[in-house]
């Protein structure tokens, strides 16, 4: 994950996602390992959360999805408060084309990656590279979870076979959680 990030001594991320969630072990333990800068918001950093990427001049943003909507209904989510920031990790639920249209357009240059994983598989088991240059051949409403990550294989189950366009999804790897099936 740390690779993936580019985090490094230079790298100041933020913890938005509580400790009780699995995403903050992508920033916790993804920053602390790369060498980079851990800052952890309070509560009014958690309202007007751009105004916190902008004053901190954080690079590297692990959160949900719907931490977006926040900054642009604060009008936060601008080249002036996206300056700094190189990559987002987003993880826990659906992407939308949207996002990342208001994303690009603060900063062309950021580097997205979106992930998938249940709780049962800390954090993610699935990731996609996103950019400027490619998100809209992996758009739709919703933006393409990716395929699945180094040591992880994903299984579309339907009616007890295994398909590969459509059905319940089956994981399986050494970061699954023992009793995940049942």
């Amino acid at each position: 994950l740390v690779k993936k990030l580019n985090i490094n001594n230079g790298s100041i991320s933020t913890q938005f996602p509580g400790i009780g969630f699995d995403l903050s072990v992508a920033d916790i333990y993804g920053t602390l390992c790369g060498g980079g800068t851990l800052l952890l918001p309070d509560n009014y950093d958690k309202i007007y959360p751009g105004q916190y990427i902008k004053n901190k001049k954080i690079t590297h943003l692990i959160c949900v999805p719907s931490l977006i909507n926040v900054i642009s209904n604060s009008n936060q989510l601008n080249k002036n408060h996206f300056k700094k920031l190189k990559k987002i990790f987003f993880c826990g639920e659906p992407l939308y084309k949207d996002h990342l249209l208001k994303i690009f357009k603060a900063n062309k240059n950021i580097k997205v990656i979106n992930a998938y994983g249940p709780t049962e598989a800390t954090v993610s088991c699935t990731s996609l590279d996103l950019n400027i240059n490619n998100y809209k051949s992996y758009a739709k409403y919703s933006m393409s979870i990716g395929k699945e990550i180094k040591g992880t294989k994903i299984y579309l189950l339907n009616n007890g076979k295994i398909n590969n366009q459509q059905g319940e999804i089956l994981i399986s790897g050494k970061q699954v959680a023992e009793g995940y099936v049942k």
